[in-house]
């Protein structure tokens, strides 16, 4: 038991050694990309790597979904990722604070300006679509409440529930400034996920919603977009910001994004946004086309096979070599987690056996991380550890910990008391009594624990993928956005695959590591 105890250590420790490795950023040659979570970013994010890859002979490393404009403005700040698509109203309100103006040359000009001064980040030219925001109604309920302005919607909004993009809830160019504006005052709001809220909208979940003067789906909807008659929504042009060492490193990649600049039409974003959320097709294919289109990019393979979505088992087996990609990823955050939580768990679990008067305070301490809603403490991470498999495993490990340190110690203390005594009345040291009589004694106790914490982190690290660490996560958040129930269960079902598949190599281990009982003859 001992020598197996000890084994476990050193491929832990082993196993942590290369966790540096996980979330090493990119080598010379390599750019990595970020990109929000949502549908048009996500397109937007697949131009650039085309560009990259085709117009400057990159190498790409691909960290979207992110969470959301602070998530990557953070992680491009510390250099975790190289550029990604900003929004002129977005940098100007939400991330620079500075006062709403709706000029598109001089918003541009400030965040420009700021970006570069402030922050050292390159913000080159601005594609011409305006992503502003909207507040959208059924075209029904508009027309029977005569509603075509936001002006016009003030005396009805007590009776309705908003639904809105949790950013917009908080932003001062969202919801905040929209009621000092107007002065509009909703019955209730509610905040979901931004591939949510058109559908939630078209089933009469809610009354009104933010929208995207670009997406595809107000017309497939048929919503009515309010006019904002007071002009309270800056313009929101798409631009790549690029971190200035990428720009002076790689004058090709800079080359290539900005034949971008003045492209893409209201028009265009809108068809292509729709093409992915309804039209079955990848954001990769939806950019290459767009691309090649305009020169921008070789058009894809003759021949090559095209997304199907005529059935989820087909849908998986042609993603098969980049599911099983993710799921490596995804298995290699949870399992260096779990190493590293048993590593520090069963000796503070063994230390407060030995000092039970040290285990209620302890336990409570441990407990507490256990309150913090797991999207919470994600979110803490990034300030600390930035984006990317570290704050994910260091997240995943304070998950972990408190299973592994209570089973630990009630196992031990659960021990007969009258096993232990015969124990050192034969002459067994304290050492010997641990791993001799207490520990084998205590194993399904600490299993258990050990199993829980397993499968409980196999499904809280697919929340990583909103940070940059990658794992099934990814697929889940994609499928949100398009609000396709087959990416979703692409990455679902094989997370849950592998948590019964991890639940049950425990359980063989276990019986590994038990005493072996002599048959009686």
């Amino acid at each position: 038991m001992r020598e197996t105890l000890q084994r476990l250590v050193w491929v832990g420790l082993l196993v942590a050694a290369l966790t540096p490795a996980v979330a090493a950023g990119p080598a010379a040659g390599r750019i990595v990309i970020g990109a929000k979570n949502f549908t048009e970013q996500i397109i937007l994010g697949e131009m650039l790597a085309i560009l990259a890859e085709e117009g400057a002979g990159l190498e790409v490393v691909k960290k979207f979904p992110l969470g959301g404009s602070h998530i990557c403005f953070e992680a491009i700040k510390k250099g975790e990722i190289d550029v990604y698509p900003e929004y002129t109203g977005t940098a100007l309100a939400a991330i620079l604070k500075l006062p709403i103006v709706p000029d598109r040359a001089a918003v541009y000009k400030s965040v420009k300006e700021a970006f570069e001064g402030q922050y050292g980040l390159t913000v080159l030219k601005p594609l011409d679509f305006n992503n502003t925001y909207t507040l959208t109604l059924t075209a029904a309920r508009a027309k029977a409440l005569s509603v075509k302005s936001i002006t016009d919607l003030v005396p009805h909004a007590r009776e309705m529930l908003l639904g809105c993009t949790h950013e917009f809830v908080e932003r001062p160019d969202g919801l905040p400034g929209l009621q000092k504006t107007y002065g509009i005052e909703f019955r209730e709001v509610k905040a979901l996920d931004p591939g949510l809220t058109y559908k939630a909208l078209a089933e009469g979940k809610i009354d009104v919603c933010d929208g995207y003067m670009t997406d595809g789906r107000i017309k497939a909807y048929n919503l009515q977009v309010l006019d904002d008659d007071r002009r309270f929504f800056p313009p929101y042009q798409a631009l790549p910001v690029v971190r200035t060492e990428i720009v002076r490193k790689h004058p090709k990649f800079r080359e290539a994004v900005e034949r971008l600049g003045g492209l893409v039409t209201d028009e265009e974003m809108r068809e292509m946004n729709y093409a992915v959320d309804d039209g079955g097709k990848t954001a990769e294919e939806v950019a290459r086309a767009y691309l090649a289109s305009k020169g921008l990019a070789r058009h894809p393979i003759a021949g090559a096979k095209v997304s199907s979505h005529s059935g989820f088992l087909a849908y998986m087996w042609d993603r098969r070599a980049y599911l099983a990609g993710l799921t490596a990823v995804h298995l290699q955050i949870t399992g260096i987690a779990v190493l590293l939580a048993s590593l520090v768990g069963l000796p503070f679990g063994i230390l407060l056996s030995r000092k039970p008067q040290l285990a209620p305070a302890s336990l409570m301490i441990i407990n507490v991380v256990q309150t913090i809603p797991s999207l919470a403490l994600l979110g803490f991470m990034v300030p600390l550890l930035g984006i990317g498999a570290v704050p994910a495993i260091f997240a995943l490990f304070l998950y972990a910990l408190l299973p592994i340190v209570r089973n630990t110690f009630t196992g031990i203390r659960g021990v007969d008391a009258a096993l232990l005594e015969a124990a050192r009345g034969l002459g067994m040291t304290d050492r010997q009594v641990l791993f001799m009589v207490e520990l084998p004694l205590a194993l399904p106790v600490i299993m258990a624990g050990v199993r829980t914490s397993t499968v409980i982190n196999i499904g809280t690290a697919t929340l990583a993928a909103l940070i940059g660490a990658g794992g099934l996560g990814e697929p889940i958040f994609r499928g949100i956005a398009m609000v396709d129930p087959n990416v979703i269960l692409s990455g679902a079902v094989p997370a849950a695959l592998l948590a019964v598949a991890a639940d049950l190599l425990l359980a063989r281990l276990e019986l590994a590591l038990a005493p072996r009982r002599r048959s009686k003859r």
